[in-house]
């Protein structure tokens, strides 16, 4: 990964105003809850219909703020890692082309295939997701939690509370799948070759009656690839549902000790509906985080 740099640096101008516009779209994203508090409180209690219009349209004009800054952020990150990606495609192509024939059997045409395509996707895929997630998801994370913070302390240490859960959870996914996904590689290295070889010699497999062994032959390397990916993908999907278990039951914490402190005068009941909010854009961005995780541990593999 440390490679990368010099292919990052023509595009850091772009890329930093993709961040900004990202930043941008999160904090307006996290002034929603905020503002929709403030109405349930503060304004529908007095009766004040014009305050009650006034933050209603406020709330509009975040929304569709977030919505733009995040459409053109999105569509920038796409710009740039295309960008990027096609340049390592260039030079890696460059690099194979001249390497020599002993080298090139070293390395294998399949696995030269796999590194244009398969490779240079995935990388594709991490710098996209890392501009579009990588970015918003601290910044939800690290707001939301300052937001709970400034609104009740006692319900923010139920999202403290759950996110080391998550945490945990991302580290152990992440140790368990990249040897996973490093055996992906290279069996779909093989199963490359397998079918390289039998494009290639097509009329010697046909001449000497070895279709049904050829096909056999395919048929092991591609069940023993549907296997590693069955296993890679069901380690890594163990995080959206253990994600969403500790969103539900923090959520169900909240409305349950929410309710008591409201009973007892200590707290709003619009205080509970923006923390519902906020809760979820935390752990959701925590989720994101998640992913970001998992595609790197693609990258490395």
């Amino acid at each position: 990964m440390a490679q990368l740099k010099r292919y990052l640096q023509p595009y850091w101008l772009f890329m930093a105003a993709t961040v900004l516009i990202k930043f941008l779209g999160a904090v307006v994203e996290l002034q929603i809850p905020d503002l929709m508090e403030v109405m349930l409180d503060e304004k529908v209690p007095a009766g004040d219909e014009k305050s009650i219009y006034l933050y209603g349209g406020l709330m509009v004009l975040c929304a569709l703020g977030f919505l733009l800054f995040n459409v053109i952020a999105n569509r920038m990150s796409g710009i740039s890692s295309g960008k990027i990606t096609r340049a390592i495609r260039h030079d890696l192509y460059q690099k194979l082309s001249r390497l020599s024939a002993r080298q090139m059997d070293e390395l294998t045409i399949s696995s030269a295939e796999s590194r244009l395509t398969s490779d240079t996707y995935n990388i594709n895929q991490l710098l996209a997701r890392l501009q579009r997630v990588g970015i918003r998801a601290p910044i939800l994370l690290v707001g939301g939690v300052f937001m709970t913070l400034k609104m009740d302390k006692v319900l923010a240490l139920v999202l403290l509370g759950s996110l080391p859960i998550i945490a945990l959870v991302t580290y152990l996914v992440t140790k368990a799948s990249l040897p996973l996904y490093t055996r992906q590689q290279s069996v779909l290295d093989r199963m490359v070759r397998t079918v390289q070889e039998n494009i290639t010699g097509i009329r010697v497999i046909k001449a000497l009656s070895k279709t049904e062994y050829e096909k056999q032959r395919f048929h092991g390397v591609n069940a023993e690839l549907t296997a590693v990916d069955q296993k890679a993908g069901a380690v890594s999907a163990i995080s959206n549902p253990t994600a969403s278990l500790t969103l539900n039951l923090g959520l169900t914490l909240v409305v349950l000790i929410g309710a008591y402190r409201v009973n007892a005068g200590q707290m709003k009941p619009g205080v509970i509906v923006a923390f519902l909010q906020y809760f979820t854009m935390i752990l959701n961005a925590m989720l994101g985080v998640t992913r970001i995780f998992v595609m790197w541990s693609k990258g490395e593999a």
